[in-house]
Protein backbone atom coordinates (compact mmCIF):
# COMPACT_ATOMS: atom_id res chain seq x y z
CA UNK A 1 0.00 0.00 0.00
CA UNK A 2 1.50 3.33 -1.11
CA UNK A 3 1.87 5.96 1.64
CA UNK A 4 -0.02 4.20 4.42
CA UNK A 5 -0.11 6.62 7.35
CA UNK A 6 -1.62 6.92 10.82
CA UNK A 7 -2.57 10.31 12.22
CA UNK A 8 -4.46 11.45 15.30
CA UNK A 9 -6.55 14.16 13.61
CA UNK A 10 -7.12 14.08 9.86
CA UNK A 11 -8.62 17.12 8.14
CA UNK A 12 -10.23 16.92 4.70
CA UNK A 13 -9.88 20.23 2.89
CA UNK A 14 -7.79 23.40 3.26
CA UNK A 15 -10.61 25.89 2.98
CA UNK A 16 -11.41 28.25 5.88
CA UNK A 17 -12.70 25.44 8.14
CA UNK A 18 -9.76 23.11 7.56
CA UNK A 19 -7.30 25.95 8.02
CA UNK A 20 -9.13 27.08 11.17
CA UNK A 21 -8.75 23.60 12.61
CA UNK A 22 -5.10 23.47 11.59
CA UNK A 23 -4.39 26.90 13.05
CA UNK A 24 -5.89 25.94 16.38
CA UNK A 25 -4.02 22.62 16.49
CA UNK A 26 -0.72 24.33 15.81
CA UNK A 27 -1.53 26.99 18.42
CA UNK A 28 -2.06 24.18 20.94
CA UNK A 29 1.25 22.61 19.83
CA UNK A 30 -0.53 19.48 18.60
CA UNK A 31 1.73 17.84 16.03
CA UNK A 32 -0.31 14.77 15.09
CA UNK A 33 -2.52 16.18 12.38
CA UNK A 34 -2.67 16.35 8.58
CA UNK A 35 -4.69 18.43 6.12
CA UNK A 36 -5.44 16.78 2.77
CA UNK A 37 -6.31 19.08 -0.12
CA UNK A 38 -7.54 18.03 -3.55
CA UNK A 39 -6.29 21.18 -5.28
CA UNK A 40 -2.77 22.54 -5.61
CA UNK A 41 -3.74 25.63 -3.61
CA UNK A 42 -5.61 26.41 -0.35
CA UNK A 43 -8.80 28.38 0.24
CA UNK A 44 -11.58 26.04 -0.86
CA UNK A 45 -14.54 28.08 -2.09
CA UNK A 46 -12.76 31.24 -0.88
CA UNK A 47 -10.35 31.11 -3.81
CA UNK A 48 -9.27 33.83 -6.22
CA UNK A 49 -8.75 33.24 -9.93
CA UNK A 50 -6.09 35.20 -11.83
CA UNK A 51 -6.99 35.15 -15.50
CA UNK A 52 -4.54 35.21 -18.40
CA UNK A 53 -4.78 39.00 -18.62
CA UNK A 54 -3.75 39.53 -14.98
CA UNK A 55 -7.22 40.38 -13.63
CA UNK A 56 -8.25 38.87 -10.28
CA UNK A 57 -11.71 37.39 -9.60
CA UNK A 58 -12.94 36.01 -6.28
CA UNK A 59 -15.43 33.18 -6.37
CA UNK A 60 -18.41 35.37 -5.50
CA UNK A 61 -18.62 38.84 -4.08
CA UNK A 62 -18.25 37.71 -0.48
CA UNK A 63 -16.68 40.33 1.77
CA UNK A 64 -14.85 39.63 4.97
CA UNK A 65 -16.32 40.87 8.24
CA UNK A 66 -16.10 39.17 11.56
CA UNK A 67 -18.23 38.14 14.52
CA UNK A 68 -15.22 36.93 16.52
CA UNK A 69 -12.35 38.59 18.35
CA UNK A 70 -10.33 35.38 17.94
CA UNK A 71 -10.67 35.59 14.16
CA UNK A 72 -9.84 39.30 14.18
CA UNK A 73 -6.58 38.56 15.98
CA UNK A 74 -5.68 35.88 13.45
CA UNK A 75 -6.44 38.25 10.59
CA UNK A 76 -4.29 41.00 12.12
CA UNK A 77 -1.43 38.60 12.78
CA UNK A 78 -1.44 37.15 9.28
CA UNK A 79 -2.36 40.18 7.16
CA UNK A 80 -0.69 42.85 9.31
CA UNK A 81 -1.56 46.08 7.45
CA UNK A 82 -1.79 44.59 3.96
CA UNK A 83 -5.48 45.30 3.50
CA UNK A 84 -7.95 48.07 2.74
CA UNK A 85 -10.90 48.98 4.96
CA UNK A 86 -14.13 49.83 3.14
CA UNK A 87 -17.44 51.36 4.10
CA UNK A 88 -20.20 49.56 2.25
CA UNK A 89 -21.92 51.43 -0.59
CA UNK A 90 -24.41 49.06 -2.16
CA UNK A 91 -27.69 49.45 -4.02
CA UNK A 92 -30.71 47.64 -5.45
CA UNK A 93 -30.98 48.34 -9.19
CA UNK A 94 -34.33 48.60 -11.01
CA UNK A 95 -33.45 50.47 -14.17
CA UNK A 96 -30.84 52.84 -15.50
CA UNK A 97 -30.30 55.45 -12.82
CA UNK A 98 -32.99 54.01 -10.54
CA UNK A 99 -31.06 52.75 -7.52
CA UNK A 100 -32.36 52.15 -4.02
CA UNK A 101 -29.69 52.12 -1.28
CA UNK A 102 -29.27 48.78 0.51
CA UNK A 103 -31.12 47.60 2.59
CA UNK A 104 -34.01 48.16 0.19
CA UNK A 105 -36.68 47.93 2.89
CA UNK A 106 -35.07 50.78 4.87
CA UNK A 107 -34.78 53.17 1.93
CA UNK A 108 -37.95 52.74 -0.13
CA UNK A 109 -38.49 56.48 -0.64
CA UNK A 110 -36.01 56.29 -3.54
CA UNK A 111 -38.75 54.53 -5.55
CA UNK A 112 -40.53 57.94 -5.68
CA UNK A 113 -43.79 56.52 -7.10
CA UNK A 114 -46.37 57.68 -4.52
CA UNK A 115 -48.83 54.88 -5.28
CA UNK A 116 -46.12 52.27 -4.74
CA UNK A 117 -44.98 53.95 -1.52
CA UNK A 118 -48.55 54.08 -0.24
CA UNK A 119 -49.00 50.37 -0.97
CA UNK A 120 -45.74 49.54 0.85
CA UNK A 121 -46.74 51.57 3.89
CA UNK A 122 -50.28 50.19 3.93
CA UNK A 123 -49.02 46.60 3.64
CA UNK A 124 -46.59 46.97 6.51
CA UNK A 125 -48.91 48.89 8.85
CA UNK A 126 -52.06 46.91 8.03
CA UNK A 127 -50.39 43.63 7.17
CA UNK A 128 -53.07 40.93 6.88
CA UNK A 129 -50.36 38.24 7.16
CA UNK A 130 -49.09 39.53 10.50
CA UNK A 131 -51.17 37.15 12.60
CA UNK A 132 -50.41 34.09 10.47
CA UNK A 133 -47.61 31.93 11.77
CA UNK A 134 -45.21 31.35 8.84
CA UNK A 135 -44.25 27.81 7.84
CA UNK A 136 -41.82 28.64 5.05
CA UNK A 137 -39.66 31.48 3.71
CA UNK A 138 -42.37 32.86 1.41
CA UNK A 139 -44.86 33.09 4.27
CA UNK A 140 -42.18 34.67 6.48
CA UNK A 141 -41.62 37.40 3.87
CA UNK A 142 -45.34 38.14 3.77
CA UNK A 143 -45.53 38.00 7.57
CA UNK A 144 -42.72 40.54 7.99
CA UNK A 145 -43.04 42.83 4.98
CA UNK A 146 -46.46 42.31 3.41
CA UNK A 147 -47.18 41.84 -0.29
CA UNK A 148 -45.71 45.04 -1.77
CA UNK A 149 -42.11 44.66 -0.61
CA UNK A 150 -42.44 40.94 -1.27
CA UNK A 151 -43.44 41.44 -4.90
CA UNK A 152 -41.16 44.40 -5.61
CA UNK A 153 -37.98 43.00 -4.08
CA UNK A 154 -37.98 40.01 -1.73
CA UNK A 155 -39.59 37.35 -3.94
CA UNK A 156 -37.80 38.06 -7.22
CA UNK A 157 -34.39 38.70 -5.66
CA UNK A 158 -34.41 35.66 -3.41
CA UNK A 159 -35.41 33.38 -6.25
CA UNK A 160 -32.56 34.80 -8.28
CA UNK A 161 -29.94 34.16 -5.62
CA UNK A 162 -31.26 30.88 -4.18
CA UNK A 163 -32.60 29.49 -7.47
CA UNK A 164 -35.22 27.84 -5.27
CA UNK A 165 -38.91 28.76 -4.77
CA UNK A 166 -39.17 30.45 -1.35
CA UNK A 167 -42.08 28.20 -0.35
CA UNK A 168 -39.61 25.27 -0.39
CA UNK A 169 -37.23 27.06 1.98
CA UNK A 170 -37.22 27.38 5.75
CA UNK A 171 -36.87 30.77 7.43
CA UNK A 172 -35.15 29.88 10.69
CA UNK A 173 -31.73 30.52 9.15
CA UNK A 174 -32.40 34.21 8.63
CA UNK A 175 -31.11 35.90 11.81
CA UNK A 176 -29.00 38.86 10.68
CA UNK A 177 -29.08 37.84 7.04
CA UNK A 178 -32.22 39.78 6.15
CA UNK A 179 -33.02 43.24 7.45
CA UNK A 180 -36.52 43.28 8.88
CA UNK A 181 -38.40 46.55 9.07
CA UNK A 182 -40.45 48.41 11.65
CA UNK A 183 -43.11 51.06 11.19
CA UNK A 184 -40.96 53.92 12.44
CA UNK A 185 -38.11 53.14 10.01
CA UNK A 186 -40.55 52.77 7.13
CA UNK A 187 -42.32 56.07 7.81
CA UNK A 188 -39.00 57.89 8.26
CA UNK A 189 -38.02 56.70 4.80
CA UNK A 190 -41.34 57.52 3.09
CA UNK A 191 -42.27 60.79 4.80
CA UNK A 192 -38.93 62.25 5.91
CA UNK A 193 -37.00 60.72 2.99
CA UNK A 194 -34.41 59.57 5.47
CA UNK A 195 -31.85 56.95 4.46
CA UNK A 196 -30.78 54.08 6.70
CA UNK A 197 -27.68 52.59 5.08
CA UNK A 198 -25.59 51.41 8.02
CA UNK A 199 -27.57 48.25 8.84
CA UNK A 200 -25.85 44.92 9.08
CA UNK A 201 -22.52 43.41 10.07
CA UNK A 202 -21.02 43.98 6.61
CA UNK A 203 -21.45 47.77 6.61
CA UNK A 204 -17.66 47.87 6.97
CA UNK A 205 -15.28 45.19 5.70
CA UNK A 206 -11.63 44.48 4.97
CA UNK A 207 -10.07 43.35 1.72
CA UNK A 208 -6.45 42.29 1.02
CA UNK A 209 -4.36 44.74 -1.00
CA UNK A 210 -2.95 41.94 -3.13
CA UNK A 211 -4.16 38.48 -4.15
CA UNK A 212 -7.90 38.82 -3.55
CA UNK A 213 -9.68 37.22 -0.58
CA UNK A 214 -7.59 34.11 -1.11
CA UNK A 215 -4.49 35.94 0.18
CA UNK A 216 -5.61 35.48 3.78
CA UNK A 217 -5.97 31.72 3.33
CA UNK A 218 -2.72 31.49 1.39
CA UNK A 219 -0.85 33.12 4.28
CA UNK A 220 -2.49 30.93 6.90
CA UNK A 221 -1.74 27.82 4.83
CA UNK A 222 1.90 28.88 4.55
CA UNK A 223 2.20 28.74 8.32
CA UNK A 224 0.76 25.20 8.24
CA UNK A 225 2.68 23.97 5.19
CA UNK A 226 4.35 21.08 7.04
CA UNK A 227 0.89 19.65 7.76
CA UNK A 228 -0.75 20.08 4.32
CA UNK A 229 -0.59 17.59 1.48
CA UNK A 230 -1.88 19.04 -1.78
CA UNK A 231 -3.17 17.24 -4.89
CA UNK A 232 -4.76 14.56 -2.72
CA UNK A 233 -8.17 13.41 -3.84
CA UNK A 234 -10.30 11.45 -1.39
CA UNK A 235 -11.96 8.49 -3.06
CA UNK A 236 -13.37 6.32 -0.26
CA UNK A 237 -14.15 6.64 3.44
CA UNK A 238 -14.36 3.60 5.69
CA UNK A 239 -16.33 4.79 8.68
CA UNK A 240 -15.97 1.82 11.00
CA UNK A 241 -12.30 1.07 10.34
CA UNK A 242 -11.44 4.79 10.37
CA UNK A 243 -9.45 5.27 7.22
CA UNK A 244 -9.74 7.04 3.89
CA UNK A 245 -8.45 6.02 0.48
CA UNK A 246 -6.80 8.68 -1.71
CA UNK A 247 -4.68 8.84 -4.84
CA UNK A 248 -1.75 9.17 -2.39
CA UNK A 249 -2.59 6.05 -0.41
CA UNK A 250 -4.47 5.16 2.74
CA UNK A 251 -4.72 7.40 5.81
CA UNK A 252 -5.88 6.08 9.19
CA UNK A 253 -7.17 8.48 11.83
CA UNK A 254 -8.55 8.70 15.34
CA UNK A 255 -10.65 11.77 14.54
CA UNK A 256 -11.78 13.00 11.14
CA UNK A 257 -12.74 16.61 10.36
CA UNK A 258 -14.42 16.72 6.96
CA UNK A 259 -15.17 19.90 5.01
CA UNK A 260 -16.27 17.96 1.92
CA UNK A 261 -19.89 18.58 0.86
CA UNK A 262 -21.90 16.30 3.13
CA UNK A 263 -23.80 14.58 0.33
CA UNK A 264 -20.57 13.74 -1.48
CA UNK A 265 -19.00 12.49 1.75
CA UNK A 266 -21.81 9.98 2.26
CA UNK A 267 -21.72 8.92 -1.39
CA UNK A 268 -18.06 7.82 -1.11
CA UNK A 269 -18.46 6.31 2.37
CA UNK A 270 -19.56 2.81 3.37
CA UNK A 271 -22.65 4.15 5.13
CA UNK A 272 -25.97 2.44 4.45
CA UNK A 273 -27.96 3.07 1.27
CA UNK A 274 -30.66 4.67 3.39
CA UNK A 275 -28.29 7.28 4.78
CA UNK A 276 -26.76 7.93 1.38
CA UNK A 277 -30.23 8.49 -0.01
CA UNK A 278 -31.12 10.83 2.84
CA UNK A 279 -27.99 12.91 2.13
CA UNK A 280 -29.21 13.52 -1.42
CA UNK A 281 -32.09 15.54 0.04
CA UNK A 282 -29.62 18.31 0.84
CA UNK A 283 -29.88 20.93 -1.90
CA UNK A 284 -27.42 23.49 -3.22
CA UNK A 285 -27.02 26.04 -6.00
CA UNK A 286 -24.41 26.36 -8.69
CA UNK A 287 -23.05 29.86 -9.33
CA UNK A 288 -21.52 31.28 -12.49
CA UNK A 289 -19.01 34.12 -12.21
CA UNK A 290 -18.82 36.36 -15.26
CA UNK A 291 -15.95 38.78 -14.75
CA UNK A 292 -15.73 41.69 -17.16
CA UNK A 293 -12.42 43.50 -17.57
CA UNK A 294 -13.00 47.04 -18.80
CA UNK A 295 -10.99 49.95 -20.11
CA UNK A 296 -11.00 53.21 -18.21
CA UNK A 297 -12.62 55.55 -17.60
CA UNK A 298 -15.05 54.13 -15.05
CA UNK A 299 -18.43 55.92 -14.88
CA UNK A 300 -18.23 58.52 -12.13
CA UNK A 301 -21.36 57.13 -10.44
CA UNK A 302 -19.56 53.80 -9.82
CA UNK A 303 -16.57 55.25 -8.00
CA UNK A 304 -16.41 54.01 -4.37
CA UNK A 305 -19.38 51.71 -4.98
CA UNK A 306 -19.15 48.13 -3.67
CA UNK A 307 -21.92 45.88 -4.98
CA UNK A 308 -25.38 45.95 -6.52
CA UNK A 309 -28.45 43.67 -6.29
CA UNK A 310 -30.69 43.03 -9.31
CA UNK A 311 -34.22 41.79 -8.48
CA UNK A 312 -35.73 42.52 -11.89
CA UNK A 313 -36.10 40.25 -14.93
CA UNK A 314 -34.16 42.55 -17.28
CA UNK A 315 -30.93 40.73 -16.36
CA UNK A 316 -30.09 37.27 -15.04
CA UNK A 317 -27.47 38.73 -12.68
CA UNK A 318 -28.40 38.65 -9.01
CA UNK A 319 -25.35 40.60 -7.81
CA UNK A 320 -22.55 42.64 -9.39
CA UNK A 321 -19.41 43.81 -7.61
CA UNK A 322 -17.19 46.66 -8.77
CA UNK A 323 -14.21 44.47 -7.98
CA UNK A 324 -11.49 46.95 -8.88
CA UNK A 325 -12.88 49.27 -6.17
CA UNK A 326 -11.98 46.68 -3.52
CA UNK A 327 -8.32 46.89 -4.47
CA UNK A 328 -6.60 48.65 -7.39
CA UNK A 329 -4.41 45.56 -7.62
CA UNK A 330 -7.37 43.45 -8.74
CA UNK A 331 -6.57 44.72 -12.24
CA UNK A 332 -3.14 44.84 -13.89
CA UNK A 333 -3.08 48.64 -14.17
CA UNK A 334 -5.76 50.70 -12.45
CA UNK A 335 -4.93 53.69 -14.67
CA UNK A 336 -5.94 51.67 -17.72
CA UNK A 337 -8.54 49.18 -16.44
CA UNK A 338 -11.36 48.51 -14.01
CA UNK A 339 -13.58 45.46 -13.45
CA UNK A 340 -17.12 44.23 -12.74
CA UNK A 341 -17.70 40.77 -11.28
CA UNK A 342 -21.22 39.39 -11.78
CA UNK A 343 -22.97 36.33 -10.34
CA UNK A 344 -25.73 34.15 -11.80
CA UNK A 345 -27.25 31.16 -9.98
CA UNK A 346 -28.42 27.84 -11.35
CA UNK A 347 -30.39 24.86 -10.00
CA UNK A 348 -32.97 22.29 -10.97
CA UNK A 349 -35.56 25.07 -10.62
CA UNK A 350 -33.60 27.73 -12.52
CA UNK A 351 -31.64 26.98 -15.66
CA UNK A 352 -28.96 29.14 -17.22
CA UNK A 353 -29.83 31.11 -20.34
CA UNK A 354 -28.19 30.41 -23.67
CA UNK A 355 -25.50 32.97 -24.56
CA UNK A 356 -25.15 33.84 -20.87
CA UNK A 357 -22.07 36.05 -21.23
CA UNK A 358 -23.58 38.08 -24.01
CA UNK A 359 -26.84 38.59 -22.12
CA UNK A 360 -24.99 39.65 -18.97
CA UNK A 361 -23.08 42.25 -20.99
CA UNK A 362 -26.23 43.50 -22.73
CA UNK A 363 -27.95 43.88 -19.36
CA UNK A 364 -25.08 45.89 -17.91
CA UNK A 365 -25.03 48.18 -20.95
CA UNK A 366 -28.79 48.70 -20.76
CA UNK A 367 -28.58 49.48 -17.04
CA UNK A 368 -25.77 51.99 -17.55
CA UNK A 369 -22.89 50.10 -15.95
CA UNK A 370 -20.94 49.80 -19.21
CA UNK A 371 -20.93 52.46 -21.96
CA UNK A 372 -20.67 50.07 -24.90
CA UNK A 373 -19.01 46.83 -25.99
CA UNK A 374 -15.88 48.67 -27.15
CA UNK A 375 -15.11 49.41 -23.50
CA UNK A 376 -14.80 45.65 -22.76
CA UNK A 377 -11.25 44.34 -22.70
CA UNK A 378 -12.22 40.69 -22.08
CA UNK A 379 -14.70 38.43 -20.28
CA UNK A 380 -13.80 35.61 -17.89
CA UNK A 381 -16.39 32.94 -17.06
CA UNK A 382 -16.02 30.20 -14.46
CA UNK A 383 -18.38 28.37 -12.11
CA UNK A 384 -18.63 26.07 -9.09
CA UNK A 385 -21.22 23.35 -8.69
CA UNK A 386 -21.42 23.89 -4.92
CA UNK A 387 -21.94 27.58 -4.11
CA UNK A 388 -24.88 28.08 -1.70
CA UNK A 389 -26.20 25.39 0.68
CA UNK A 390 -29.94 25.93 0.43
CA UNK A 391 -31.87 25.98 3.76
CA UNK A 392 -34.77 23.87 2.56
CA UNK A 393 -37.66 22.76 4.74
CA UNK A 394 -36.09 19.30 5.02
CA UNK A 395 -32.54 20.45 5.76
CA UNK A 396 -32.46 20.45 9.55
CA UNK A 397 -34.12 17.05 9.87
CA UNK A 398 -31.62 15.52 7.46
CA UNK A 399 -28.65 17.20 9.15
CA UNK A 400 -29.68 15.99 12.59
CA UNK A 401 -29.73 12.37 11.44
CA UNK A 402 -26.51 12.51 9.42
CA UNK A 403 -24.43 14.43 11.95
CA UNK A 404 -25.54 12.26 14.86
CA UNK A 405 -24.56 9.18 12.87
CA UNK A 406 -21.10 10.54 12.02
CA UNK A 407 -20.46 11.57 15.61
CA UNK A 408 -20.56 7.89 16.65
CA UNK A 409 -17.46 7.34 14.52
CA UNK A 410 -15.51 10.44 15.68
CA UNK A 411 -16.28 12.26 12.44
CA UNK A 412 -17.06 15.97 12.43
CA UNK A 413 -18.47 17.37 9.19
CA UNK A 414 -18.18 21.16 9.30
CA UNK A 415 -17.86 24.24 7.14
CA UNK A 416 -20.03 25.85 4.47
CA UNK A 417 -20.91 22.52 2.87
CA UNK A 418 -19.58 20.09 5.45
CA UNK A 419 -22.05 21.57 7.94
CA UNK A 420 -24.57 22.76 5.31
CA UNK A 421 -25.70 25.77 7.33
CA UNK A 422 -25.65 28.93 5.25
CA UNK A 423 -26.35 31.04 8.34
CA UNK A 424 -22.88 30.22 9.66
CA UNK A 425 -21.22 29.80 6.26
CA UNK A 426 -19.30 33.08 6.01
CA UNK A 427 -15.52 32.93 5.99
CA UNK A 428 -15.21 33.91 9.65
CA UNK A 429 -17.93 31.44 10.67
CA UNK A 430 -16.28 28.66 8.70
CA UNK A 431 -12.84 29.33 10.16
CA UNK A 432 -14.25 29.32 13.68
CA UNK A 433 -16.11 26.06 13.07
CA UNK A 434 -12.67 24.55 12.53
CA UNK A 435 -11.29 26.14 15.68
CA UNK A 436 -14.25 25.06 17.79
CA UNK A 437 -14.31 21.46 16.56
CA UNK A 438 -10.67 21.09 17.65
CA UNK A 439 -11.61 22.35 21.10
CA UNK A 440 -14.47 19.87 21.12
CA UNK A 441 -12.15 16.98 20.25
CA UNK A 442 -9.37 17.90 22.66
CA UNK A 443 -11.25 19.54 25.55
CA UNK A 444 -14.91 18.58 25.02
CA UNK A 445 -15.91 22.24 24.74
CA UNK A 446 -19.22 23.10 23.10
CA UNK A 447 -19.28 24.10 19.42
CA UNK A 448 -21.13 27.40 19.61
CA UNK A 449 -20.98 28.43 15.97
CA UNK A 450 -22.37 25.29 14.37
CA UNK A 451 -25.02 24.47 16.96
CA UNK A 452 -26.10 28.00 18.01
CA UNK A 453 -26.13 30.13 14.83
CA UNK A 454 -28.70 32.64 16.11
CA UNK A 455 -26.66 33.32 19.23
CA UNK A 456 -23.38 33.67 17.33
CA UNK A 457 -24.96 36.16 14.94
CA UNK A 458 -26.55 38.22 17.72
CA UNK A 459 -25.40 41.37 19.45
CA UNK A 460 -25.41 39.42 22.70
CA UNK A 461 -22.63 37.13 21.44
CA UNK A 462 -20.49 40.14 20.49
CA UNK A 463 -21.00 41.62 23.92
CA UNK A 464 -19.75 38.45 25.64
CA UNK A 465 -16.43 38.83 23.80
CA UNK A 466 -15.77 42.35 25.05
Amino acid sequence: MKNKKNVKILIMGSGPTGLGAGWRLKELKEKEFLILERNSYPGGLSFTLKDKYGFLWDFGGHVLFSHYKYFDKVYDEVMKHDYYSHVRESYVVYSKGKWVPYPFQYNVHHLKDKKVLYKIADDVINNSYKDIRPSNFREWILHIFGEAIGEIFMFPYNFKVWATPPELMDFKWIGERVATVNNRTLLESIILKKDHVSWGPNNTFRFPKHGGNMELWRRIAQKLKQHIIYKTEIKKVNLKEKYIETNNGRFYYQYLISTMPLDIFFSISNASKGLKQKATRLKHTKVHIIGIGLRQPMPTNLKNKCWFYFPTSNTSIYRATIFSNYSPHNVPDIKKYWSIMTEVSESEYKKIEDNLKQKVVNGLIKLGFIRNKKQIHHITHFSKEYAYPVPTLKRDGVLNILQLYLRKYNIFSRGRFGGWKYEVGNMDHSFMQGVEVVDKILFNRPEITYFSPSYVNSKKFKETQL
